[in-house]
């Protein structure tokens, strides 16, 4: 989708474009803007509440890599 916009973007003068909330583990979306220079502005994670005990000492909680 970027492909085909980004041509119109360039015609009509376009320097910047905010994006929606991306999780941030959702590496495929964050991979379309890895050739722009971009500022994380916005951060989007889900969280597991747990109310049984047994089910959250075998919950591991998965990582975030901050450099994206």
């Amino acid at each position: 989708m970027i492909a085909e916009t980004y041509p119109v973007m360039i015609r009509y003068g376009m320097t910047t474009v905010d994006t929606t909330g991306m999780l941030e583990n959702n590496r495929k979306a964050i991979q379309n803007w890895k050739g722009y220079n971009h500022v994380q502005n916005k951060r989007k994670r889900c969280y597991i509440k747990y109310f049984d005990a047994a089910r959250q000492a075998a919950y591991v909680e998965p990582e975030f890599d901050s450099k994206v």
